[in-house]
């Protein structure tokens, strides 16, 4: 099995040699789709996956003018595909797109590729945990969606999974980076609402929420072997230290090796030193 790309130019690549193999009279809209995974019909998501694989052509240059290299002669090459995409016609047949990418620009993208690879790479997902994760927070939608629970804050839990949710849906295309920023905004938000914060420790499902978002942040760290919480996020976790640790240790997907009842447990202690 071959590894995923871990760059822009990697992932544009993948995307331009799919589009490449798919037979030439297809229309291009069912050929994005296709290649995207997505449902043809579904028009603001089939939107919104060819935007973010032209955001891709713009990050790579962004990146490769960071990299000791001809700058004009890379630059030139992913310049060329996206001229080629910015001009297609969804009504029309992909290989009139596709006949406007030469092959010596896709040549120059995988030099991109290349250089990215091994002077900037990415972290990246394997399918395995981005399946887990992708199940776990279809799982946690459903349940505070028939959760009885506060109706602000299943709103709000509601808001974040789905943003999690878009950002995974989307891995293959944008990368971890909409990932990292889905699960910072979830750990960071209630640093600035109080009101949520207290919420959030009231609620055992909005901990088992949390304990996921936050066993995901792990297993994206442990992707560098890094498994340990920034102080800036430590200090406005809604869940004790020692809880922390014990999701640290799993070091993984494995999110239901710290049992719901530790973290009630430990909630359950701060509030009765509070109270003291």
């Amino acid at each position: 099995m071959s590894k995923p790309p871990n760059n822009p130019a990697g992932r544009l690549l993948k995307v331009v040699s799919d589009l490449k193999q798919i037979q030439a009279n297809i229309i291009a809209d069912e050929a994005w789709a296709d290649v995207l995974g997505i449902e043809v019909s579904d028009t603001g998501s089939l939107l919104k996956g060819i935007g973010a694989t032209l955001q891709l052509g713009q990050d790579t240059i962004e990146a490769i003018k960071k990299q000791n290299v001809d700058q004009d002669l890379y630059i030139g090459h992913v310049n060329q595909i996206l001229i080629a995409f910015q001009k297609m016609h969804l009504g029309a047949r992909i290989r009139d797109t596709m006949n406007n990418v030469k092959q010596e620009d896709i040549v120059g993208l995988r030099f991109c590729d290349e250089q990215l690879s091994r002077n900037a790479p990415e972290k990246t997902l394997n399918e395995n945990d981005l399946k887990k994760i992708h199940e776990g927070i279809m799982s946690l939608i459903d349940e505070v969606a028939k959760g009885n629970i506060d109706e602000y804050l299943r709103q709000y839990l509601l808001d974040k999974l789905d943003l999690l949710r878009q950002a995974v849906a989307m891995y293959h295309i944008s990368g971890i980076k909409p990932i990292e920023n889905a699960i910072h905004n979830v750990l960071g938000s209630t640093a600035v609402d109080s009101k949520l914060k207290d919420k959030f420790r009231a609620s055992s499902l909005s901990q088992k929420v949390f304990k996921f978002v936050l066993g995901l942040y792990i297993t994206i760290q442990c992707v560098n072997n890094i498994a340990q919480l920034p102080e800036s996020i430590d200090k406005i976790l809604p869940i004790s230290k020692p809880a922390i640790s014990k999701i640290i240790q799993t070091k993984g997907v494995d999110f239901e090796n710290v049992q719901d009842a530790e973290l009630e447990e430990d909630i359950e202690t701060e509030k009765n030193n509070k109270n003291k």
